[in-house]
């Protein structure tokens, strides 16, 4: 039997965006068809974020898209998370993503209020480019990461895809288009809400770079980096205690900015929940900080990646 040709993964293509494209190409049947073949489940797989039923790759119809452990770490969202979690914790949630079944508690580790839901996002112009280059529009993997949303290709804001951003069709293999895109976050954007979501951007792009080593940024290594800095600017006293309101005060300067950003627009400005937020990232405690709250702070307090490195390193 001669083996059908399959897609290659396109520079820095998503899972759903190869699994989207195949749906395009086998003639954009039903979604639970392309779902089925690929991963033998209705609905498992579909998932733009972490899909589930990975396991089932190897002998699905896109069985030569490589060992499914490796398309899980570089090739969904988990590739976000590298640089945050261990081993262990990786490998947890890769079982989940292995395993066939709608059930999501292995996600526990990556879930927060600070990340409750990813939307899938795309820049006008990589279209335009992709289109040209490739003969295909694509979602790009570090467009989705949490707290990018500026392309760094073409200095744009990135539009939302509607139909994943209200869950009305969350099941169903979507390419972006224009039509089904809305940018209005960024109609009424200053310059100022630009230039650091640039930054955050960046920073971020820059950390979870997959040259640097799974795990290297440990929550207490960000918090010392943090505290560190803190001190440096005058805010922890002689007895070590962060005078977390001056501090704040401080902080919501740059959250102002970064609020236009729809995933961060529920991110609290007043001087007590500012405090407290701090509070938990500086202070040894064994609750789970979401990594995109330490990224803020970092954002922050640093002026770019090699600074706050440099910091984590020294700390």
């Amino acid at each position: 039997m001669t083996q059908e040709p399959l897609l290659p993964f396109l520079p820095d293509e998503s899972l759903f965006s190869l699994v989207s494209r195949h749906h395009r190409l086998w003639g954009d049947g039903a979604s639970q068809d392309t779902t089925r073949a690929c991963f033998g489940h209705d609905h498992c797989g579909s998932q733009h974020d972490f899909p589930t039923s990975l396991g089932h790759l190897a002998g699905g119809r896109l069985k030569v898209l490589g060992v499914a452990r490796d398309v899980a770490r570089e090739r969904t969202l988990l590739r976000f998370y590298l640089p945050f979690l261990s081993v262990i914790e990786i490998a947890t949630v890769v079982e989940s993503m292995l395993r066939t079944g709608r059930g999501r508690s292995g996600f526990v580790i990556v879930r927060s209020p600070d990340a409750a839901h990813y939307p899938l996002k795309a820049c006008l112009d990589c279209m335009r480019y992709s289109v040209k280059e490739h003969g295909w529009v694509y979602w790009k993997l570090t467009h989705q990461f949490p707290g990018c949303w500026i392309c760094p290709v073409h200095c744009a804001p990135l539009y939302v895809c509607r139909i994943k951003w209200n869950g009305v069709r969350r099941n169903e293999w979507v390419l972006p288009s224009r039509d089904g895109l809305a940018g209005d976050w960024a109609d009424s954007m200053k310059r100022v809400s630009f230039e650091q979501l640039s930054r955050l951007g960046e920073l971020i792009r820059r950390l979870v770079c997959p040259s640097l080593e799974i795990g290297w940024v440990s929550a207490a290594g960000a918090r010392l980096a943090i505290r560190a800095r803190l001190n440096e600017h005058g805010w922890v006293t002689a007895a070590g205690s962060v005078r977390l309101k001056e501090a704040a005060r401080s902080f919501i300067e740059t959250l102002m900015q970064i609020r236009v950003a729809p995933d961060a627009s529920k991110i609290p400005i007043d001087v007590f929940g500012v405090a407290l937020r701090l509070g938990r990232m500086v202070e040894d405690s064994r609750e789970r900080i979401h990594p995109i709250r330490y990224l803020i702070a970092v954002h922050w307090l640093f002026s770019d990646a090699d600074d706050f490195i440099r910091s984590l390193r020294s700390s």
